[in-house]
């Protein structure tokens, strides 16, 4: 009988797989158990306070081709050291769900913050966290700006009278009520404000009807360099008519703006240098 010969390469080939496969041979077929995806599962973008732990771990979850969990792999993770904080432990294996968890601690600056969880040994294989760390309490008041100006005796002062409020770590601290009092003379307008979210308070500051040196304080109840003194002079010559009040001389009195540099930078806030009224 006269054999048919095969129709295509194709069947051929199919033949010989099945006929090694019968014959007990080994097959390499694409390793579908080892890791192939990273997932974070828990943790991101909570809220804290700097220098303190966050109240939940940050959680990955390995996991292969099928989607199935790895066990048995290290994870590394690490805090931004720009921000600076820990986490720990640093180094976790992946658990029969293919978990892996470390607590975090933000650093001491405020702001948002990141770390980072990557598979040891496969750096495509990582993700990011984030966090936003608060101030912690209000500890220290400094001025910054609008003292030792000069103006004519029952005039505005050029420049508002500035000061900041900050942490224990140096971060600006918002809602600080601060109150402000005059020292030989005139007013302020407000006599409270409150700091705002780059930990500032401002007042403007019009000068007595005498010349001579006056000044000016701002507390906060407790800080640390408080209260803030602040010293100027009034020169004798022409003021407007009706200079003791700030509200008639609104228009001759600049905005409190906040100063241009960064206040991020208080790591340990400098009073202005107190003087005694005069």
């Amino acid at each position: 009988m006269r054999r048919r010969p095969f129709r295509s390469r194709s069947s051929l080939l199919a033949l010989l797989v099945l006929a090694g496969w019968g014959c007990g041979a080994d097959l390499t077929l694409p390793d579908d158990t080892g890791p192939s995806a990273l997932t974070a599962m828990a943790g991101d973008q909570q809220d804290g306070t700097v220098g303190q732990a966050l109240d939940n771990p940050i959680t990955v979850k390995v996991t292969d081709r099928q989607d199935q969990p790895v066990a048995g792999l290290r994870v590394a993770f690490a805090a931004d050291p720009v921000a600076g904080g820990s986490v720990s432990p640093d180094t976790v294996t992946t658990d029969d769900q293919g978990l892996a968890a470390a607590d975090w601690t933000l650093g001491q600056k405020s702001g948002e913050q990141t770390a980072t969880a990557v598979v040891v040994g496969n750096a495509s294989l990582a993700e990011t966290f984030t966090a936003t760390a608060a101030p912690t309490t209000p500890r220290t008041l400094a001025g910054v700006s609008g003292d030792n100006q000069n103006a004519p005796a029952g005039s505005a002062l050029p420049e508002p009278l500035v000061v900041v409020a900050a942490d224990e770590f140096g971060n600006p601290v918002p809602g600080v009520e601060v109150t402000w009092r005059t020292q030989g003379g005139g007013s302020v307008d407000p006599t409270t404000s409150v700091t705002d979210a780059e930990g500032l308070a401002s007042t403007l500051r019009v000068l007595g009807p005498s010349a001579g040196n006056q000044g000016a304080t701002a507390s906060a109840g407790g800080l640390d360099g408080s209260p803030v003194a602040f010293a100027h002079v009034a020169r004798s010559g022409a003021s407007p008519s009706s200079s003791s009040s700030p509200a008639t001389t609104r228009a001759a009195i600049p905005a409190p703006r906040s100063p241009s540099r960064s206040w991020s930078s208080f790591a340990t806030p400098t009073t202005t240098r107190s003087r005694a009224a005069r």
